[in-house]
């Protein structure tokens, strides 16, 4: 009898062990599994220095790729990119706070951790009339009405406009003028007030008779109507967002979209700031979160997730999908291309313009979900794998890991990585994946091309053969050491080399410090100042044979050589687990060396 192991695939844990396909496993940790071999992810490689937020939540790459910055906030916090034309890398973000925008200037003006510098997304709407007297001027006798809103700038030129104050009426018995005196000006914290735009009319639209000075108190009207610049009024209805707008994201056609409790609100065309109540429109449960993938958004709720298409808020249609699918964490929505996923307490979800999709329902079942905390999942896709970061928290302690789920081929089955994450995010211009660990609270790369190779494990079904047998021997089917990894081995082997001189030099030195001589909490309690060495890639890997639920074989084994297996014994069940960073292309074990040797 003979058994070989090949075009290795993850775990399926809604299966007993000995139900297993043969190539999928009980454990599958810190594996790519993209190439059908054990090829493990490499070690994550520390990106940048800068100081991130405390406890960092949200990560966002801001800026041109040679000098891009990563802002970062201790809240979860929705970004978009200005959905405008834009040269400033403007954003608008909601989650910190009442809804904020910046650019890469204002962000990144002084010290990380950044946005150092923001405005409030929205301009307040004056709350206050104008008080008018007649004065002398041109303006025929008749009835007047006036307005005047606040204008804000974003950058370098963008403008931005309120919605008018209540209205104020004068009457001219007479060709005269008209001073307009403005209420005491708004708090100026976070806004870049620049000018006040006074309008009038005489019953049919606003016109406008001149823009001053945010600082001015009061303009004076003297002109007749053939005189006056005359623009209509466009921010009749242009209020500021709410304040606890959630979840802010760009639809294609130059609008911002947002939620608060079971509200959708949208941005006007082309105008980010200006959020008019006569959009809003409700769906009958509490939004959790919302994404936009294409043309389309999905909308996840306590309930029913939801579809939504337009490209004017006005003309925006949104449809409540027959699948009960309540998302348990906001923070687990990601685009996969063709659609978005999140977590419901049932599976990862995938809700496309075809419908809905519960992906993991072949891995895993609502009882198996829970080993892996849905509800603080933070999701991302990348390379066609949704990764859930997740923290549970058990009697026995905290694990910290990442779910590793195939979209496209959930067959594969699921693989967990040891990565602790609180933040996520692609580098657009690489398009790699980048984490903040969540015990360092520093950046890293995920599986780094050309790093470092992890340590992976790998252990198979349960094999349950139909009489006792023993298994007397088994080899380890891979490729010899390669250019590249020799080369990694020997990039390491140096920098050890240097490691291990300044060890030494640090050793050599006076390093126990006089008081007061370092800055207080620059060390870690309990640390040292001594650097561990990187481990070299091993081209062996670690087999364990198990029979019976015992250790029958344990020991450190080289590519493509036979070894054997102890005897004197017979028994129905045997499973193999593999350890190592060396890439295994099969596993052939086999109850005698003739049938090993067997194609």
């Amino acid at each position: 009898m003979k058994v070989t192991l090949r075009s290795f695939a993850g775990a399926i844990p809604r299966a007993a062990p000995t139900l297993l396909g043969e190539s999928n496993a009980q454990t599958a940790e810190n594996l790519r599994l993209t190439s059908g071999a054990l090829v493990p992810v490499n070690q994550p490689q520390r990106m940048t220095a800068t100081a991130l937020a405390s406890n960092a939540q949200t990560i966002y790459w801001l800026g041109p790729s040679a000098t891009a910055q990563l802002l970062s906030w201790s809240d979860n916090v929705s970004v978009a990119a200005s959905p405008v034309s834009d040269e400033e890398y403007r954003i608008y973000y909601t989650g910190d706070g009442a809804p904020k925008k910046t650019n890469y200037a204002l962000a990144t003006t002084g010290s990380a951790p950044y946005p150092v510098q923001w405005y409030y997304m929205g301009v307040p709407t004056p709350t206050v009339a104008p008080s008018l007297a007649a004065t002398s001027g041109s303006v025929p006798s008749g009835t007047y009405v006036y307005v005047f809103t606040y204008v804000t700038q974003f950058g370098a030129s963008l403008l931005e406009e309120s919605a008018p104050s209540p209205p104020a009426t004068i009457t001219l018995a007479a060709t005269g003028g008209v001073t307009v005196t403005f209420p005491t000006n708004p708090p100026t914290a976070n806004r870049n007030y620049v000018y006040k735009r006074v309008y009038r009319t005489t019953g049919t639209a606003f016109q406008l008779v001149a823009q001053v000075a945010f600082s001015a108190a009061s303009y004076t009207d003297t002109l007749d109507p053939q005189s006056i610049l005359g623009d209509p009024l466009q921010s009749l209805e242009w209020d500021p967002p709410p304040d606890d707008l959630q979840g802010v994201c760009a639809l294609a056609s130059g609008v911002l979209v947002g939620f608060r409790e079971n509200e959708l609100w949208f941005s006007e065309v082309g105008y980010p700031h200006a959020w008019p109540s006569k959009y809003v429109q409700a769906v009958d449960a509490r939004i959790i979160g919302i994404k936009v993938s294409g043309n389309a958004l999905v909308i996840a709720t306590e309930t029913y997730p939801y579809i939504g298409t337009g490209m004017v808020p006005d003309a925006f249609t949104i449809q409540k999908l027959p699948h009960y699918e309540p998302c348990v964490s906001a923070r687990s929505m990601a685009v996969t291309g063709d659609g978005v996923a999140y977590v419901s307490r049932n599976g990862l979800i995938h809700v496309t313009a075809g419908g809905v999709q519960n992906v993991t329902a072949g891995a895993m079942t609502r009882h198996e979900l829970q080993d892996y905390a849905p509800e603080s999942w933070v999701g991302i896709v990348h390379g066609g794998v949704y990764y859930a970061f997740y923290r549970r928290l058990a009697q026995s302690g905290e694990t910290r890991a990442a779910l590793a789920i195939p979209l496209a081929e959930p067959a594969v089955g699921l693989r967990r990585i040891g990565v602790t994450a609180s933040a996520v995010a692609i580098e657009s211009w690489r398009g790699v994946l980048c984490y903040v660990d969540s015990v360092s609270n520093g950046a890293y790369l995920f599986d780094p091309v050309g790093g470092v190779p992890g340590t992976y494990i790998w252990k198979s079904k349960l094999f349950a053969l139909p009489a006792p047998a023993n298994f007397s021997c088994f080899q380890v089917v891979g490729r010899s050491q390669t250019a590249q990894q020799q080369q990694i081995a020997a990039q390491i082997a140096a920098q050890n080399a240097a490691i291990a001189t300044a060890n030494t030099a640090l050793l050599a030195s006076d390093i126990k410090g006089a008081v007061n001589s370092h800055e207080i909490n620059a060390f870690a309690l309990n640390g040292s100042l001594l650097q561990d060495p990187t481990p070299l890639p091993q081209t062996t890997v670690d087999i364990q044979f198990i029979a019976a639920g015992g250790v029958v074989f344990s020991g450190r084994c080289q590519m493509n050589r036979m070894y054997r297996l102890p005897s004197g014994f017979k028994f129905l069940d045997w499973e193999v687990q593999v350890v190592g960073q060396a890439e295994v292309l099969a596993l052939e074990f086999a109850t005698s060396p003739m049938e090993l040797k067997q194609s």
